[in-house]
């Protein structure tokens, strides 16, 4: 269901730009966002089928390494874009007057291209030294892997390759959330101190804005995580948790996505038109 919704949310906003050939400054992040999600997971499940129906083959020479390496490069092409996605709601929504809120106010819309190139930059650097550990490292060079254990024991040699690659993005999202939602809060405790009610459509925005925040911080919390586990092999491998992992995986840009479609309004009116024509060609074929 990611790779549904990741892909619906790309398509749509592909289909606006195509039609005003323009995509606001959100849109443009959340696009990349979702479309590196799509990739990612879909990369994510053919490795998990391939290294257990095809273990022969996958796992012989450096086919499995080099599609870990494109799943860690990717997983943290999305957790960076993440941390923008915060970043750029903390810098909309906030009204604090620090010169760099300030500048980056008036300069968002021509950084976050820039922005959306760095972080593809910043994961390809981070994910340089589990590439030399496999592909160059005198210990690795010329082995043939066997099994998916002997993966796991070269992940485990540099357990903390992924974390340290992890860390700076994850760092920027949690500031950026702490300095969000205080700043709502404060905001909604002004307006209803004036009067205004809850059913406000600007408190209900704001409300909403909360809720969806705090869900992106637990969701994001809980992918970081199980991606750090995954990628470090400190837990033994097997079918069982890697399940697991892979559920989890997977819960994360779902849920995300099906958030991103539940409070824009154009999103949700495309994807309950789509729903409904799915039902209809359903009951039609029964």
């Amino acid at each position: 269901m990611g790779l549904v919704l990741s892909g619906f949310i790309v398509l749509m906003n592909c289909k606006t730009w195509k039609r005003n050939r323009y995509l606001r400054t959100g849109d443009k992040i959340v696009t990349s966002l979702c479309l590196s999600r799509w990739i990612f997971q879909g990369l994510y499940g053919i490795h998990h089928i391939m290294q257990w129906h095809l273990p022969r083959v996958f796992f012989h020479g450096y086919a499995n390494e080099a599609c870990v390496l494109g799943r860690i490069i990717l997983n943290y092409i999305t957790v960076w874009l993440a941390s923008l996605l915060c970043v750029y709601y903390c810098v909309k929504i906030t009204n604090y007057k620090h010169v760099v809120f300030l500048y980056l106010k008036a300069k968002m819309s021509k950084l976050v291209p820039w922005y959306i190139g760095l972080s593809v930059f910043l994961s390809v650097v981070f994910s340089l030294p589990y590439g030399w550990l496999v592909f160059f490292t005198s210990d690795y060079t010329g082995k043939i892997t066997e099994s998916f254990q002997n993966t796991t024991k070269k992940k485990r040699e540099g357990p903390y390759v992924y974390f340290i690659g992890s860390t700076p993005p994850f760092i920027i999202f949690t500031v950026a959330f702490f300095l969000t939602v205080p700043s709502l809060w404060r905001h909604i405790r002004n307006m209803s101190s004036v009067g205004s009610s809850f059913r406000n459509p600007d408190m209900q925005a704001h409300y909403n804005a909360i809720k969806s925040m705090a869900a992106f911080f637990a969701l994001h919390i809980l992918f970081i995580m199980s991606i750090n586990i995954t990628f470090s092999g400190v837990m033994e491998i097997g079918i069982p948790y890697n399940s697991v992992s892979f559920v989890l995986s997977s819960f994360y840009p779902f849920l995300h996505s099906a958030v991103i479609i539940f409070y824009n309004r154009k999103l949700k009116e495309e994807f309950l038109k789509l729903f409904t024509c799915y039902r209809i060609f359903s009951q039609e074929k029964k």
